[in-house]
């Protein structure tokens, strides 16, 4: 039977798990001690240079001769160290490396042959999916011919005279060339290639007793690809017993054990969800600055954080807001939704509340999964927050560009009675209803000083006057600001530009005016936001604006891709949008200025896709000093108008959210139509479906 046992200080147990096996003939003291020693263990050395680490030492009984051929062989050795590796309640977080000599190798493969296998053993995946490396000493994948001699009838003989013994069960296993051991090592070299496991290979090159090789060069290299076996001038027993620290033994393993560990969050989605996952980060460089998460954070001395959820209309300056967001996310069930125009630095906000270089109680590093919705991640951050929520782990879950409904489901995921978690969502639209059980933050632009600070600290040849032009052209967000100062060159001033030449500059490429590009930009601006990708060749979304702009759909395609490497258009799974927001309004004010009404009556009707009517009248809502914005509502809510034609054709909840979205635009034409839609019968009770919206927003009463 398997015995595991801590060797190191079990007064704390860290982070990563060492498990050594030892060999045919072994034991968990004798094989681990150092060359010439009979009671210093070098596996402890470990432990002293590196504070992560907790060394385990598995007791199992391999002996080499046996009176009868009872005992276990390799599938069964496996089986039952796997078990009790399951049983053992300090190995069931963090990583795990395995250093194996000789047999133990093979066993090691078996084991994580078996933990495969057992695809519906939740506890075997977790396992699996913790297993971060393995060392093979003197392993024997294709077998040994010592052991093949064993199996020679006068050999056998000849032990049976002289020792009443013969070759055990595993001993006889390990047979040259042993057709279950090739089998093992095929399946394991095609199974690892696909798994984030590392591996290190030390062979013998003396002869134990100046005899025999035991495990020859072709048997101890596996052959996993892209691993290279790395020789070492002693024998079979001493490949695991280095003289000391210097040693190339220890220093070979050291380094190995050393490399980067895998993140906790990693650590922990691939042994819930099996590998298949993708777009999950842990405390990272989230908002992509220049100089990663040890860039500084400038903090505005004026108020930037509003809080929505509360009566407080002072909203709070730089660190005392941070400090705020520390707080309410170290306590229990916190859900926080953080809003504001794009651009004034949201994603930056939230990597900094974890900068222990920032204020105090900064929260902690290890706790925290992260993703950003425009990445389509996997799992769903539903799939993730029910697990991490289920077990009641105390954790951060941060989702950037996450929609309204996502955030909904999420707060009632992470707020039921075990759950530990708390939430943090980012999103640029400010104009959703306040989520219940949620405190919902705006974070508003910066001031202009605080944008030259960020310039001057990336773009050093820009310049005093450049900076404060840059500034406050920007208005306080810094993806307009950072975007401009892009196409500004060495020694070139432009402090005398007017404003409408700097917003051109911004589809200028070093000095070269852009116009197809700016022309582009105004259509794909006309919407909220577009689809980009479809199964077509392009989008219906990329050929309707093309028809209507008269750009071809290739060109239209490449100038949205090109707008988006500018940083003007953001990218969630297949939706784009043109972004910041004052530049989305200011290109579709330019682009209504130059068509028809006409020509938008012919395409934005009752037969359009009632995904891109929407869309559309979201963008007008946020035209209010644009006349013709509002040419084109009055005629939507005229007497012949596109509402009345959408209610005619029973499309009154289309018509209902397209009021909406333009009311403010034209709010005295807005409050007529309403008027005139309740002399209808039925129109104000209860069986009309938008009753509820009725009385909520505009206050009508049955």
């Amino acid at each position: 039977m398997a015995k595991i046992v801590l060797r190191s200080d079990s007064d704390e147990i860290k982070d990563i798990h060492v498990i050594f096996l030892h060999g045919l003939g072994g034991d968990a003291n004798g094989t681990w001690l150092k060359n010439g020693s009979k009671d210093e263990a070098w596996p402890i050395w470990l432990a002293k240079d590196n504070c992560d680490l907790n060394i385990w030492t598995v007791e199992y009984d391999a002996p080499k001769l046996k009176f009868n051929s009872s005992g276990m062989g390799i599938p069964d050795l496996a089986i039952n160290i796997f078990e009790h590796i399951l049983r053992v309640s300090e190995l069931a977080e963090g990583e795990i490396i395995f250093v194996c000599h000789s047999l133990g190798g093979l066993i090691t493969k078996q084991i994580l042959r078996i933990a495969n296998d057992q695809t519906d053993r939740e506890e075997a995946q977790k396992f699996l999916g913790r297993v971060s490396g393995v060392a093979f000493l003197g392993t024997p994948h294709l077998g040994a011919d010592i052991a093949t001699h064993g199996h020679n009838i006068i050999a056998k003989g000849l032990l049976r005279c002289l020792t009443f013994k013969q070759p055990s069960i595993v001993a006889a296993s390990l047979s040259r060339n042993d057709p279950n051991l090739r089998e093992l090592n095929t399946w394991y070299r095609g199974w690892c290639q696909h798994k984030a496991i590392r591996h290190l290979i030390l062979t013998e090159t003396e002869k134990m007793f100046g005899i025999i090789t035991v495990v020859k060069p072709d048997s101890s290299d596996p052959g996993i690809a892209g691993v290279r076996a790395i020789p070492i001038a002693v024998s079979h027993e001493n490949i695991c017993k280095p003289n000391d620290k210097n040693d190339e033994i220890y220093t070979h393993i050291k380094g190995f054990i050393s490399q980067k560990k895998r993140e906790f969050h990693e650590l922990w989605i691939n042994s819930r969800f099996y590998n298949d996952t993708n777009s999950w980060e842990g405390y990272s460089n989230w908002a992509n600055c220049p100089h990663g998460t040890s860039g500084e954070y400038f903090f505005d001395e004026q108020v930037r954080l509003l809080d929505s959820s509360s009566n407080n209309n002072e909203g709070h300056k730089g660190l005392d807001g941070l400090s705020l967001i520390r707080g309410k996310l170290l306590g229990k069930k916190a859900s926080i939704r953080l809003v504001g125009l794009s651009g004034v630095g949201k994603t930056r906000f939230v990597q900094a509340l974890f900068d222990e270089r920032i204020g105090e109680n900064p929260l902690p590093h290890r706790a925290v999964f992260y993703t950003d919705m425009a990445n389509t991640p996997t799992p769903t951050p539903q799939a993730l927050a029910e697990k991490i929520a289920g077990e009641g782990r105390k954790a951060v879950l941060i989702i950037d560009n996450c929609p309204p409904d996502l955030h909904r489901s999420l707060t009632t995921l992470c707020s039921v009675e075990s759950s530990n978690t708390n939430l943090l969502t980012v999103e640029y639209d400010l104009r959703e209803d306040q989520p219940e059980q949620t405190e919902v933050f705006s974070l508003e632009p910066s001031s202009i000083e605080l944008i030259e600070k960020i310039l001057n600290a990336r773009y050093q040849h820009l310049g005093q006057q450049n900076s404060r032009t840059i500034s406050e052209f920007s208005g306080g967000n810094s993806r307009i600001a950072l975007a401009l100062a892009e196409t500004i060159g060495k020694d070139e001033n432009i402090s005398s530009l007017r404003d409408e030449e700097l917003f051109r500059r911004l589809f200028y490429q070093r000095h070269t005016n852009e116009k197809s590009l700016e022309k582009a930009a105004q259509y794909l601006s006309l919407v909220y936001s577009f689809q980009i990708n479809s199964d077509k060749l392009y989008s219906d979304d990329i050929t309707f604006l093309s028809n209507l702009s008269e750009i071809p759909s290739k060109t239209m395609f490449e100038s949205a891709i090109e707008l988006k490497r500018r940083n003007l258009v953001q990218q969630r799974s297949k939706w784009m949008a043109v972004l910041p927001h004052p530049i989305a309004n200011r290109l579709a004010k330019y682009a209504l200025e130059n068509i028809s009404s006409a020509i938008i009556s012919s395409n934005f009707n009752e037969s359009t896709n009632e995904r891109l009517l929407k869309s559309f009248s979201r963008r007008l809502g946020y035209l209010p000093q644009c006349e013709e914005a509002k040419i084109i509502v009055n005629d939507w809510l005229s007497e012949n108008g596109l509402l009345y034609k959408l209610y005619t054709k029973g499309k009154s909840k289309l018509a209902w959210i397209l009021l909406n979205n333009v009311a403010p635009i034209s709010t005295k034409e807005a409050l007529f139509h309403i008027e005139a839609l309740a002399k209808q019968p039925e129109f104000c009770t209860r069986k009309n479906k938008q009753f509820t919206e009725i009385t909520r927003d505009y206050g009508v009463n049955s």
